[in-house]
C-alpha cells in the first residue's frame, strides 16, 4: 500500500482470488479510509470476490485496472464495486457466467449466479448490469465496452490515452479497433498465474495482533527494508515503482477523481 496524497493510499491486487484472500484484504483495508484498488487478476474464487467487493463497497474504495492489464471473471465483480470504477483504453474487464467443475466439466451454478445477482442488487446496480454480467457462458467472457456500459447504465470512468479518437464500433477495452466484435461473448485463455496474489504494502503498516506475546510474524508478512509485503516477488520495486510511483497521467487522473 503506497501513499499517494494526503491519505489517499494505493491498494494493489495481483493474481487468482484463493480462500483467505478476503480476510487479508479486509486486514489491509482498515489501515486506510480512502484508496484506490489496482486489480490486475484472472479471477478465482467467486465467494472471495464478492467479500473483497463489498469491503471495497463497505468502505468506499474506488478501484481501477491500469493499462494493459486483465481483470476478468471474479475480479470484474471486485472492480465493479468500486466507488469510482477506473478503466483505460487498453484495461479488458470481463465477465461470465458462475460455474462448478465437476469431474473437469463447467456447468452453470444457478445458485452461484443468484448470490452474484444479489451480491450487485447490494452495489445499488440495475437488473440490465446482473444480466450482462451472468450472460456469457463459463468457457467464455463478456468483455466490457464503453457502449455496453452505456447501455447498461454502468457508471464508468474512463480514463483515455494522448491518441486519436478510435472508430464508433463496440470494440472491448484493449481490443483491435481494426477487429470486428460483436458485443457478445468472446472466448479467452487467461494469462498464467501461478503465484497467489500479491498484497503490496509500500509503507509500514501495523499488523494487528502480532505484537501480541508468543504472536511471532509470518513470514509471507515480514518487514522487507523500508516496507512490509504479502508474498512479494522478485520485480515487485520495478513494478511498484513504474506504476504507481512514476506520477503516472493515470495515478494523477486518479487522484483528482477521488479527492
Amino acid at each position: 500500500m503506497d501513499k499517494l496524497k494526503d491519505d489517499l493510499f494505493v491498494i494493489s491486487v495481483t493474481g487468482e482470488f484463493h480462500e483467505g484472500d478476503d480476510l487479508r484484504f479486509k486486514n489491509l483495508a482498515i489501515a486506510t479510509d480512502k484508496a484506490v484498488v489496482f486489480l490486475d487478476s484472472p479471477g478465482g474464487l467467486a465467494g472471495v470476490g464478492m467479500e473483497i467487493g463489498r469491503t471495497i463497497s463497505i468502505k468506499g474504495f474506488s478501484t481501477a485496472v491500469a493499462e494493459n492489464t486483465i481483470c476478468a471473471s471474479s475480479c470484474g465483480l471486485v472492480w465493479l464495486a468500486g466507488k469510482h470504477r477506473f478503466i483505460t483504453p487498453t484495461s479488458k474487464v470481463g465477465f461470465h457466467a458462475v460455474f462448478s467443475d465437476t469431474s473437469g466439466q463447467q456447468t452453470v451454478s444457478s445458485a452461484g449466479n443468484a448470490l452474484v445477482g444479489s451480491y450487485l442488487q447490494q452495489l445499488g446496480l440495475s437488473a440490465n448490469v446482473i444480466v450482462y454480467v451472468t450472460d456469457a457462458a463459463p468457457a467464455s467472457m463478456q468483455w466490457l465496452t464503453a457502449a455496453d456500459a452505456k447501455q447498461i447504465g454502468l457508471d464508468i470512468d474512463l480514463l483515455a490515452a494522448d491518441a486519436p479518437a478510435q472508430a464508433s464500433a463496440p470494440v472491448p477495452f484493449g481490443g483491435d479497433a481494426t477487429a470486428s466484435y460483436a458485443p457478445t461473448t468472446v472466448t479467452v485463455t487467461p494469462p498464467p498465474q501461478p503465484q497467489a496474489p500479491l498484497w503490496r504494502i509500500f509503507e509500514h503498516t501495523d499488523l494487528p495482533g502480532y505484537d501480541l506475546p508468543d504472536r511471532s510474524c509470518p513470514m509471507e508478512w515480514c518487514s522487507f527494508g523500508a516496507r512490509r509485503a504479502f508474498r512479494t516477488e522478485p520485480g515487485m520495486d520495478q513494478l511498484a515503482a513504474g506504476r504507481l510511483m512514476s506520477g503516472s497521467s493515470l495515478i494523477v487522473a486518479i487522484v483528482s477523481s477521488v479527492m
